[in-house]
């Protein structure tokens, strides 16, 4: 997505266009704080200063079934076979076998498939929505369930796998995957629910789980290391069951996340607020 925004910025024809501010503009974010990218990116195609070719791309990424039929009608043969053929894929396949009907194509399509739900599902959103649009109710529920389960689902993956499940089936869900549904939790306005939620799975986390949890967390905070969210972890290692701190104490995960509590206690919400931007604390 903001490849496409980086190359309007620096494109000489955008000097006359929209410039890249006005793309993120109140109707482009959802009520959670985060960007609504499908919005965006229609926003972005209609800008028409995009080749088709990467207007087809980017409505596919985006699983926008209408503006990729309209972009795929309006491109060449040759742009086609180039999308079709390419060595490496360029965008999401999901919404081309309802798009396209050429030779060849449902062997590609097949050997994209056929990598199965975890290879994109879990780390896409859109993908995943678009996909669920097309199941039986039965069959939309095995789909969630297995993506659930995966460890390192996306936390925006992870909360619609969980809006779409009953009270039993997100106890499953708890029990099987902990960690993910913890890391959904760690984000505005979701993150009040976190200490609650953790108190449920205490049972629930293993030793290994817990310090993998922990070095997850840790990991995140140290790229974007947000008073908040520090004050969440800590909260969290706070009411954690003494064994499992004694575990992780024993672990390089420990150092980690001392270093990080030390390291966030230093700067005030002020002078932190560039570090986070370039992605570092001082």
């Amino acid at each position: 997505m903001f490849s496409e925004i980086q190359y309007l910025w620096f494109s000489e024809q955008f000097t006359n266009g929209i410039g890249a501010a006005d793309y993120l503009q109140i109707r482009h974010w959802n009520l959670d704080g985060s960007l609504n990218q499908r919005s965006l990116a229609k926003a972005i195609m209609e800008s028409s200063h995009l080749s088709v070719s990467r207007c087809f791309a980017l409505a596919c990424d985006h699983c926008l079934e209408e503006e990729a039929e309209f972009y795929w009608n309006q491109m060449e043969e040759h742009e086609r076979k180039a999308v079709i053929f390419a060595p490496t894929p360029t965008f999401s396949w999901t919404v081309m076998p309802r798009i396209v009907n050429l030779v060849n194509l449902d062997t590609r399509i097949e050997r994209e498939r056929s990598l199965g739900p975890k290879s994109y599902y879990d780390d896409d959103l859109e993908a995943l929505s678009y996909e669920l649009k097309a199941l039986e109710p039965e069959e939309k529920v095995k789909l969630v369930m297995r993506i659930a389960e995966i460890q390192r689902i996306q936390p925006e993956v992870m909360r619609l796998c969980l809006s779409l499940l009953d009270k039993n089936q997100q106890m499953e869900v708890c029990s099987k995957n902990p960690s993910g549904v913890l890391r959904s939790l760690l984000t505005w306005p979701y993150h009040h629910q976190f200490i609650p939620v953790a108190n449920f799975l205490w049972n629930s986390l293993k030793e290994s789980e817990f310090c993998c949890l922990i070095s997850n967390l840790v990991s995140d905070l140290e790229r974007w290391p947000e008073p908040e969210h520090v004050q969440l972890l800590k909260d969290f290692w706070e009411a954690s069951p003494e064994p499992l701190k004694i575990y992780v104490a024993y672990k390089q995960t420990y150092g980690r996340l001392t270093d990080l509590f030390d390291s966030v206690a230093r700067v005030t919400r002020n002078s932190v607020l560039f570090p986070i931007w370039r992605g570092s604390l001082p």
